[in-house]
This record gives C-alpha cells, structure tokens and sequence, in this order.
C-alpha cells in the first residue's frame, strides 16, 4: 500500500512553524478588515410626509378560505415572495420604529407582495416614495418607541417584539 502526502498548509487549524510558534491563519493578510458598517442614520419623524390610500381588506371570509386560497395561488404560481420593512425615526430623543395598526391589538410592519421577477430591494423600495408614506385609511401609523416592543410579543407578536434586540447590534446618530 502507497501513502500519499497530502499538503494542508493554509487550511484547518492554526499549525506550529518549526520555531514552536503558532501560524494564526484567521488575520486576513494585507486586506482591510470584513466587518460591516453598522451605523444608521436616524432622522426626526417630522421629515417624513405621510399620507392615506384606499383601504386594504381581507380577500377571504374565513381562515380555511384563505388557506384554501392560498394553496390555489400555490399550485399555480409558486412560492409567494413578500417583504416586510423596518422603518427607524426619532422621537423625543429615542429611537421608534414606524408600525400599521389594524384595529386595537393587530400591528404589522410595512411591506407586501412581490411581483413576479421583482427582487427584494425594488420591493422595498415601493413601500415609501421618497420621503412619501401612504397609509391605507383602515390602518392607522403608529410610532412605537423599542422600549415598548423589546419582550411584548403579547402586544406586537413575536416578530416585531424581536427586533429591539436584531437593531441592538447597531449605532444610531440621531441627524
């Protein structure tokens, strides 16, 4: 039986050079470091315009309607893609994240449906216009402080309640 030698410099774990000292493979080598910027820019709601567009109401009668729907969409179109975006201001000097309201206790995020060969950028970008917000006039636009969400999934559900601790990860400058 032959052995081969296989050469592994490069990969795997950190090796000893034949000084007993440890290569560390893990520094990129005269490449600027990978981490993202982790800045946003926070703006006063007061620069925004926000104004109101047709209702929006439910297609389906019922929930097995809807799922009986949906499974008709399935069948015929595919996966259903959606966006849903995170919309930051300020407010009295604390960071709130803009919400629709439907009613007393339902509370969404902006977004929808995308269009067929639509990617998710140019979806969220037909959420706003510009600094131009339209609410559906059954919806009410609520500024909700992330106190307030941070561990209320009872109140906001458990996606919404989640994101004080996903936006924890980043600086704000309040412009």
């Amino acid at each position: 039986m032959a052995t081969q030698s296989v050469n592994k410099t490069g990969s795997g774990w950190p090796r000893r050079t034949s000084q007993g000292t440890l290569n560390d493979i893990s520094k990129p080598q005269g490449k600027e470091s990978m981490t993202l910027n982790r800045t946003i820019n926070l703006y006063p709601l007061t620069n925004y315009t926000f104004g109101t567009k047709e209702p929006l109401f439910e297609k389906d009668p019922s929930v097995p309607a809807r799922f009986q729907r949906m499974r008709d969409e399935f069948d015929k179109i595919g996966m259903r893609r959606s966006v849903e975006g995170v919309l930051l201001v300020h407010e009295h000097g604390l960071p709130h994240v803009l919400l629709l309201q439907l009613g007393t206790t339902f509370f969404k995020l902006p977004g929808g449906e995308l269009s067929a060969g639509e990617d998710e950028v140019e979806g969220l970008k037909r959420i706003t216009d510009g600094a131009l917000f339209a609410v559906p006039k059954n919806y009410k636009l609520v500024a909700a402080p992330l106190f307030e969400l941070y561990d209320n999934s009872q109140g906001y559900g458990p996606i919404i309640s989640s994101l004080p601790q996903a936006l924890c990860r980043f600086n704000f400058i309040y412009m």
